[in-house]
């Protein structure tokens, strides 16, 4: 016979076998949900990853492009302080040539070609030179040419390698934006 207790001691111990069954479903139900959402949180993570490193590179060429365009920047107020610069730039590339050329033409910007020959600084070559005023230069650089040989002294050469020193040589030809990424 079933009494009161016997009735309250079946209930309990069906309560608690409930209680039981259930926290094991809800654990294996939370696993399965919690090894989903590891799995997805994995494929972002793994997406992120790839992209992190192009943003890694891409943040490494703009600062490359702040400092050049910081020392292009620097090389225009020096010039503009000390514009008797060029003649050291001339002579450092015409130290560069085989001493055997005889005639040679230096090609300036307009605005240091006239300050060369006011200065009639031409003397201190040690070489007949033509100084040839060129729009294309930028104030501070030099294209020194021969029949044979030719030096390029600019100031985007200069510092194009002075870009391939830092950043490796494919900077080269990124530093150089009128130069395209196929050559």
């Amino acid at each position: 016979m079933l009494t009161a207790d016997r009735l309250a001691e079946i209930e309990e111990h069906a309560r608690a076998e409930g209680f039981e069954r259930g926290l094991a479903e809800g654990r294996k139900a939370a696993a399965g949900e919690l090894a989903k959402d590891r799995k997805r949180l994995q494929q972002l993570v793994d997406s992120i990853h790839p992209h992190s490193s192009i943003l890694d590179d891409a943040l490494l060429e703009q600062i490359g492009d702040l400092v050049l365009a910081i020392a292009r920047q620097f090389i225009r107020r020096e010039l503009k302080r000390e514009p008797g610069e060029v003649v050291r730039v001339v002579r450092e590339a015409l130290a560069a040539l085989p001493a055997a050329d005889a005639t040679v033409r230096i090609h300036l910007h307009p605005d240091d070609a006239r300050m060369l020959l006011a200065e009639d600084s031409t003397d201190a070559f040690e070489r007949q030179v033509r100084v040839i005023e060129d729009v294309t230069l930028t104030r501070g650089g030099a294209r020194i040419q021969t029949d044979v040989s030719a030096v390029d002294a600019t100031v985007e050469s200069r510092l194009n390698a002075i870009a391939a020193q830092l950043f490796g040589d494919e900077r080269n030809a990124y530093a150089d934006p009128a130069r395209s990424e196929d050559e």
